[in-house]
Order: C-alpha cells, then sequence, then structure tokens
C-alpha cells in the first residue's frame, strides 16, 4: 500500500498523472494502510484525476473520501 503511494506521489511530482491515478489505484484496491493513510490516498487520487480533466471520476473519489470521514465522526 505505502509503497504504491509513495511511487504514485512521486509520479504526480513529475507530472506523470496517468501512472500515478493507475498506482494509486493499485494502493486502493490492495486493502492495507490505516484509516489515515488510505484518506491521503484518497485526497491524492482526487488531486490527481483533476489535474488529468477526469473531474467525475475526482467527484467519485471525493465521494469516497466524505464518506470516510462519516464513519470517522461516528
Amino acid at each position: 500500500f505505502h509503497s504504491l503511494h509513495i511511487r504514485g506521489a512521486v509520479s504526480m511530482f513529475e507530472d506523470d498523472y496517468l501512472t500515478a491515478a493507475r498506482l494509486m489505484d493499485l494502493a486502493l484496491s490492495s486493502g492495507g494502510g490505516g484509516f489515515f493513510s488510505k484518506y491521503k490516498l484518497l485526497y491524492d487520487l482526487e488531486v490527481c484525476r483533476k489535474k488529468m480533466g477526469d473531474f467525475e471520476m475526482a467527484y467519485s473519489v471525493q465521494a469516497l473520501r466524505m464518506d470516510m470521514l462519516g464513519m470517522f465522526n461516528e
């Protein structure tokens, strides 16, 4: 989880958003990471999707992130 997220973040820094999104999607599907790590991954993935111009997917990721906040508040 963490290594995929870090590699994705590096790809984002290098403006390679397609690779970043692929790596972060893999990290998300791996099932690892704790609450805060997963929240940060979703935030980064949302930013990545916005940079790619994929606003529909960015909105979906944002909704997942907001659901996590709702669970945290309960």
